[in-house]
C-alpha cells in the first residue's frame, strides 16, 4: 500500500512538473515572438482574455484550448455544408445554425471541429491561413479565414474568422466535402 502511494505521489509530481514546463515553454513562446498581451485585451461575457491581438498567435491559442474555442466562437454560429435534398435527387449546399458549443460538439462530430496540433497531424491535417480570399462571407477587411484540411486535396473545413470587441470570433463553418 505504501509503495502504491508513494508510486501515486511521483506521478503526481511528474504530472506537475510537465505542466509546469509547458506553461514555461508556451510564455518563453510568447515572449519570444513578442505576442504577450496586456491586461487592455477583450474579455468576453465569460471572462477569458483575448489570447492575442496577432491572428497567427491566437489561432494557436484558440486550436489549443477548448475553453478559447467556447469562449470565442459567436453563436449562434452557420455551418455550411453539402447535403442530399431528397425532393431535387441532388447534394446541394446547406446551412445549419447551431445555437451553442454543446450543441456542436455533440451533433458535428466528425465535421465542424476546431482539430488541434496532435488532431491534425494523426489525420495529417494543416491549418493555413488563407491570404487575400475573396468569399462572399467575408464582410469586414479585418476578418481572416482559416483552412484545415488534406493538403493537395478538396478534403478541407473552412473557418471563418471576424474581428469583434478587439479580438476574434469563429462565426462561420464550411465543409464543401459530398458526404459519403
Amino acid at each position: 500500500m505504501a509503495s502504491l502511494v508513494q508510486a501515486n505521489g511521483r506521478m503526481v509530481h511528474r504530472c506537475a512538473r510537465a505542466a509546469l514546463a509547458a506553461c514555461f515553454l508556451l510564455a518563453a513562446a510568447g515572449f519570444a515572438h513578442g505576442q504577450v498581451q496586456k491586461e487592455c485585451n477583450a474579455k468576453p461575457k465569460i471572462g477569458v482574455a483575448c489570447p492575442s491581438q496577432q491572428f497567427k498567435v491566437f489561432l494557436e491559442a484558440f486550436a489549443e484550448n477548448p475553453e478559447l474555442q467556447r469562449a470565442f466562437i459567436k453563436f449562434p454560429l452557420q455551418y455550411r455544408y453539402v447535403g442530399f435534398n431528397t425532393e431535387k435527387d441532388d447534394y446541394e449546399d446547406m446551412t445549419r445554425t447551431v445555437g451553442s458549443y454543446s450543441e456542436l460538439m455533440k451533433d458535428i462530430t466528425s465535421a465542424g471541429r476546431f482539430l488541434n496540433r496532435k488532431e491534425r497531424k494523426s489525420a495529417k491535417f494543416v491549418m493555413r491561413i488563407l491570404q487575400n480570399r475573396t468569399v462572399e462571407m467575408k464582410a469586414n477587411p479585418g476578418d481572416m479565414t482559416v483552412m484545415v484540411g488534406v493538403p493537395d486535396s478538396d478534403v478541407a473545413e473552412l473557418f471563418y474568422f471576424q474581428r469583434a470587441n478587439r479580438c476574434w470570433q469563429l462565426y462561420i463553418i464550411k465543409n464543401d466535402n459530398p458526404p459519403g
